[in-house]
Parts: structure tokens; C-alpha cells; sequence
């Protein structure tokens, strides 16, 4: 797929990269907004539908350039589709959680101040800066940052489930609360989950020498968060 005369990628992987990367641009505004209205009480700049609707398009997209190409092409590039697959699917999924996430404030009206709501904002920050080392890792085939990623992932499970139990305890916030809240974790965490799922792909040595010759190409055109 890399042609090693000019050091150039072939333009339907160029173009195929483009979508991606702006999908995972898109989950992450997404995850910004939702969980800055939950956690914050600021209201999202832009439409959150609107937005999961034009994730799904370059989802669409990416699909509609990988799939007919590959099933007319041999082995080695047929190995690339079911991998696109999955990382467009874990896409999607983090940004139909992020609006299920915009959801929530509706079934709590407590003001969000207090440690639980500062906890699950520790968590949503954490969370959300897996999104730059999860492009990266993915895009640049960066195994030691896709293994930070999936540990960062551990460490939020740990994170998430001290704050759901402190949300079950005789202390904790009025019940219909503290299920809103406790769902919140879960669905951030979902989102993580997601998110280290791309980045494992990168730590399979086939992945990785796939994705090794585009790491140069991709530095230069702004991948390299």
C-alpha cells in the first residue's frame, strides 16, 4: 500500500486517514460538550444530533472507499478493512454515548457542585485527553502510547467504580442523583473502553508494520498530537 519509490501514501489511504481522524475529532467535541453540560451546566455550542449524524457520515464514507477496494484486491490489503471496521464502529459508539451523556442533566436538577460531581469531573478530564493519545497511537502506530492509553483506561475503571460506590452509600446524594451521576461514570467509562480498544491496534506487530511507513506523512500533516 505504500509505494517506497516516492514516499508517498496512495490517496484512498490518504483519504481514508482524513475521515478517521476527522470522526475521532468529531467523538471528542461531542464528549467535550456532553459532559461540560452533566458536570459544568453549560449548555453545548452546537447541535449534538446534528453532530452524531455527520460522525456517521464519514463512517459511511470510510466504508464506501475500503470495502469495494478491498474485496477486489489480494491478502494484504483485505487485512486492512475488517480493522476499519472495527475502529469506525468504536467511533460511533463513543459519540452515541456522548449524547446519551447530554441526556442525563435532564433527570437531575441538583445544582452539580460537590465531590462527587469534582470526581467525575477528574474522571471526564482524564477521559477526554484519551482522545489526542488514542489518534495518535492509532494513526502513528505508537505502541508504547497505545499501551499508556489502555492503562490510563484501567486506572479510570478504578476511578469510576471508588465514585460509584460512594454514590451508593448512606452518604451520598438523593437516590435519583446519584443515578445520574453513577450513569455518567459508566458512560465515560464506556467511552474510555472504546477508545483503548482503537488504540490496542496498535500494539499487534501486523499493525503496527502496516501503519510504521505512514508515521513520517502523518507528523508532517498535523497527526502528531
Amino acid at each position: 500500500m505504500f509505494d517506497f519509490i516516492t514516499g508517498s501514501l496512495p490517496s484512498l489511504v490518504e483519504r481514508t486517514l482524513d475521515e478517521f481522524d476527522a470522526m475521532l475529532e468529531l467523538a471528542s467535541e461531542m464528549f467535550g460538550a456532553a459532559t461540560r453540560l452533566i458536570l459544568d451546566g453549560k449548555a453545548p455550542g452546537k447541535d449534538l444530533e446534528e453532530q452524531e449524524a455527520r460522525l456517521k457520515e464519514h463512517g459511511c464514507r470510510i466504508l464506501n472507499m475500503t470495502l469495494p477496494p478491498a474485496s477486489a484486491s489480494s491478502g494484504r490489503e483485505i487485512l486492512l478493512s475488517p480493522l476499519l471496521l472495527s475502529v469506525v464502529r468504536d467511533v460511533e459508539c463513543c459519540g452515541a454515548l456522548a449524547s446519551r451523556i447530554a441526556g442525563m442533566p435532564a433527570l437531575a436538577g441538583s445544582p452539580r457542585s460537590g465531590s462527587h460531581h469534582a470526581r467525575l469531573r477528574t474522571i471526564r478530564d482524564r477521559a477526554h485527553l484519551l482522545f489526542p493519545s488514542t489518534r495518535t497511537a492509532f494513526l502513528l502506530a505508537d505502541a508504547p502510547r497505545a499501551l499508556l492509553v489502555m492503562e490510563e483506561h484501567l486506572s479510570l475503571r478504578r476511578r469510576s467504580a471508588v465514585v460509584i460506590h460512594s454514590l451508593a452509600s448512606s452518604a451520598g446524594p438523593p437516590a435519583n442523583q446519584a443515578l445520574v451521576l453513577a450513569k455518567t461514570a459508566r458512560l465515560m467509562l464506556r467511552i474510555s473502553r472504546h477508545l483503548s480498544n482503537i488504540a490496542a491496534h496498535s500494539t499487534t506487530p501486523s499493525v503496527r508494520m502496516r501503519y510504521a511507513h505512514w508515521n513520517a506523512s502523518l507528523l508532517f500533516g498535523g497527526l502528531g498530537a
